[in-house]
């Protein structure tokens, strides 16, 4: 009997439907969320990770250049302002910004002997999905070993930040999502502004700010910002002079001039502040000219060649915006886009009342074919050119870029937030040019492949070509430019 009541119960239960959608609705929902928040704390694990090793390339290389411009002593303790070797440092101590639930500290070992220094880090972030299954920690450790280097080996260089400064910086860098904000979406200009002073501060980290002794000062760094906003232009003795009206410089905002020392703190988080559209063509014209300047400031070495190693970082959330928009064909490499003209018979009069066609007439047709929405490039042999249609103000930002790398300049460029959908606009309605009423901005794929190839064609090549979709990638871009950088300023062999 109890058997039976227990099958009748089972049996009752299993036909029973009606709290089945919700019961495969909320497993549904529950696993996109773990599946979230698990790609959410392995993208911090691994930004984490590439801090802690940016930490300890930074401390090491540090500790390395004052050594080498002390004779090769290493400090004892007591000194103040350098890292003595046993004790233990926290990353702030290098000007790295870290997180809510993340630590760095690191610890330096000199080998007078063997003229070297090796940094050892340790690191731990807090997860958010883990913690549901203990995990409340996850630990991380790098290490740097850097040569002792006199400073005579110190290669000098200069570096300028050409930097969007349009209305869109104040835009999310992330799309919305279900008619949701992203809750880790930030506006693009503050992570502008924190990934410009790490890198800055990987800079000051080498010295760069030195006063001591100012003849083995080493870099040089400058700013130029572009929009459509205030003009800078100069005036008969060279200064600059800044204007509301246009002028033979074109839109440009010169925020800091190049000179012997890194950005400052202040200059990055109080000095950027978007507004406005978009036209890149001025502040490059602006970069050919100060480039060259630098190169004379550097002079040559003895082969003839310039002293100075020459880097322009170039980084736009957009295509250009204002200007002529006249839309003319780039023949260009790497688009994915191509075109061809062929000639088919048009029909030029139908029948009123079939739409036959009554007349045809030969004509010359364009064809397009886009690699993103066909999947594959067009057949090859049949006469299809790759390129992208680009404004008259795109193609002079272009043949300035080639200049620029004619002249030995060395060229990043960076894409932020280069992607369609529709974005929370913030503070950019209340801006010049904004528009108070309107929250949110649907970018298109048309707009997005004349920003990607205008910054790919500008590049020296595809290597420095960086692709930042949301300020994660912005933090591993500019870790790249900074690692990349400082190994060519100071030389890791004797």
């Amino acid at each position: 009997m109890k058997t039976t009541k227990l099958y009748n119960l089972l049996r009752d239960f299993k036909s029973d439907t009606r709290g089945n959608f919700g019961v495969m609705a909320a497993t549904t929902v529950l696993g996109l969320i773990s599946a979230i928040g698990l790609s959410v704390d392995g993208q911090r694990v691994y930004t984490h990770n590439a801090k802690t090793q940016s930490v300890a390339d930074a401390a090491g290389l540090a500790a390395a250049i004052h050594a080498s411009s002390n004779g090769g002593m290493v400090p004892t303790e007591g000194a103040t302002g350098v890292f003595v070797e046993g004790q233990t440092y926290n990353a702030e101590e290098l000007g790295f910004e870290l997180t809510t639930g993340e630590t760095i500290t690191f610890k330096v070992d000199y080998d007078e002997s063997a003229r070297e220094v090796t940094v050892t880090t340790t690191g731990t972030v807090t997860p958010l999905m883990l913690q549901l299954i203990g995990k409340n920690e996850i630990t991380t450790s790098a290490s740097s070993t850097v040569k002792f280097q006199e400073p005579d080996d110190l290669k000098p260089a200069s570096v300028l930040f050409v930097l969007d400064e349009s209305g869109s910086m104040w835009f999310d860098d992330l799309p919305i999502v279900k008619n949701s904000r992203p809750v880790e979406a930030v506006r693009r200009v503050q992570a502008l502004r924190d990934n410009m002073n790490s890198l800055n501060n990987r800079l000051r980290a080498l010295g760069a700010d030195r006063q001591s002794a100012p003849d083995n000062n080493f870099l040089r760094t400058g700013i130029v910002t572009f929009n459509n906003g205030p003009v800078t232009t100069r005036d008969q003795f060279g200064r600059l002079i800044t204007s509301n009206e246009q002028g033979p410089a074109g839109p440009v905002k010169l925020v800091v001039p190049m000179d012997w020392k890194s950005i400052s703190p202040d200059i990055i988080n109080n000095q950027i502040n978007p507004f406005g559209g978009t036209n890149s063509a001025p502040a490059i014209t602006e970069a050919v000219r100060i480039m060259r300047e630098e190169e004379r400031i550097h002079g040559v070495d003895e082969n003839g060649d310039p002293a100075a190693e020459r880097y322009m970082i170039f980084m736009s959330d957009g295509q250009n915006s204002t200007g002529s928009q006249a839309i003319n064909w780039r023949h260009q490499a790497g688009t994915g886009f191509f075109r061809r003209f062929v000639n088919e018979n048009v029909c030029i009069r139908r029948n009123f009342f079939t739409q036959a066609c009554l007349q045809f007439e030969r004509r010359r047709v364009e064809q397009r074919w886009d690699v993103d929405i066909q999947g594959t490039s067009p057949p090859a042999n049949q006469n299809w050119q790759e390129g992208v249609y680009a404004t008259r103000e795109d193609n002079q930002t272009v043949n300035r870029c080639n200049r620029l790398k004619d002249s030995g300049v060395n060229i990043y460029t960076i894409g932020f937030a280069l992607r369609e959908g529709e974005f929370f606009t913030n503070e950019w309605r209340f801006q010049p040019g904004g528009n108070p009423f309107r929250f949110t901005v649907d970018v298109d794929r048309e707009d997005l492949r004349r920003a990607v190839s205008l910054l790919r064609a500008c590049a020296t090549d595809d290597s420095t070509f960086l692709l930042a979709n949301d300020a994660e990638q912005l933090e591993i871009a500019f870790e790249q430019i900074g690692v990349e950088i400082t190994e060519s300023i100071v030389r890791l062999t004797n």
